[in-house]
């Protein structure tokens, strides 16, 4: 029979305390000031759609020690290939996977859309679709509208192809300014230099709370053939800590209560009168993912 040494059987003894004295591994989330995704001043401080689920995840992965950063987006991108670090709102792109790993969709959200003055409801109205949706190339062609877009934005390949025919009609223009969007409503509500502007609907309940506007003045109204939900996850860099992230983040996923607070966080930030239009994407990208048997 073999014996065990005084000192072996310490060392057995004391193994479990041994191990836990291991120091956990860190990890540094940048965030940028970039409201309602996340607000780092003013009332409203913390309570953006990303602080709130990014408030859970903290919570949640305890084995971990974690700090928070304020950087913008450029910063974000260089030190994601130079260091180890994660952020909790991040669009997947081909590019960005050869130095980030993603999570999978944390949630999913509202894509571009036409904000309008409510007392222009009418002479929009013909060019709805069935589910609400702007036609948005027939709107610019009636020439009824003046519409806002914030120069070298990007709003996707269909509303881009729409707004660039507009603005060779002069039924769209252009406008410069660092918000990309609050400027553009600023023209809507004070000045009455336009009737409209594309935006986020997240931006449209921000814009609002800014100038005092009462709900029901300005309208988020999806555009016809721009309704693919965006899908928002944790993202980060490519390395044994950002991969250990980014499964622990997909375990809480599945087990759903991540994604309920994601939800419920980013639907305060939509207009109530879009949330059964988002509802409706939402299922109809469920029965898309679903496998096939």
């Amino acid at each position: 029979m073999l014996r065990c040494r005084p000192c072996c059987l310490l060392l057995l003894l004391l193994s479990p305390f041994l191990h836990a004295a291991e120091p956990a591994a860190e990890v540094t989330w940048y965030y940028p000031d970039f409201p309602p995704t996340y607000i780092v001043t003013g009332p409203h401080k913390g309570e953006g759609l990303a602080d709130k689920r990014e408030a859970f995840i903290l919570r949640s992965l305890g084995e971990f020690r974690h700090s928070r950063v304020m950087a913008n987006t450029a910063r974000v991108m260089q030190d994601m290939r130079q260091r180890e670090i994660c952020q909790s709102a991040m669009l997947k792109t081909p590019e960005r996977e050869t130095f980030m790993v993603f999570s999978e969709p944390v949630a999913e959200l509202l894509p571009t859309g036409l904000i309008v003055s409510a007392e222009r409801k009418a002479e929009i109205a013909p060019h709805l679709n069935p589910r609400g949706e702007v036609r948005l190339p027939e709107l610019l062609k009636a020439g009824k509208l003046k519409v806002l877009m914030a120069a070298e934005r990007s709003y996707g390949e269909h509303v881009d192809a729409a707004l660039k025919l507009g603005r060779s009609k002069r039924s769209v223009e252009a406008f410069y300014a660092p918000d990309l969007f609050v400027s553009g409503l600023l023209k809507i509500v004070r000045q009455k230099k336009a009737d409209a502007v594309v935006g986020y609907p997240i931006e449209l309940i921000w814009a609002q709370q800014q100038f005092e506007l009462p709900p029901d003045a300005l309208l988020f109204l999806p555009i016809e053939g721009e309704t693919q939900l965006l899908q928002s996850r944790v993202g980060c860099s490519r390395g044994p800590t950002g991969e250990a992230v980014v499964a622990r983040v997909n375990e809480l996923l599945r087990n759903g209560q991540l994604a309920e607070v994601a939800e419920r966080a980013y639907l305060e930030w939509v207009p109530e009168a879009n949330h059964a239009y988002y509802r409706q994407l939402r299922q109809a990208s469920k029965r898309e993912s679903a496998p096939t048997r």
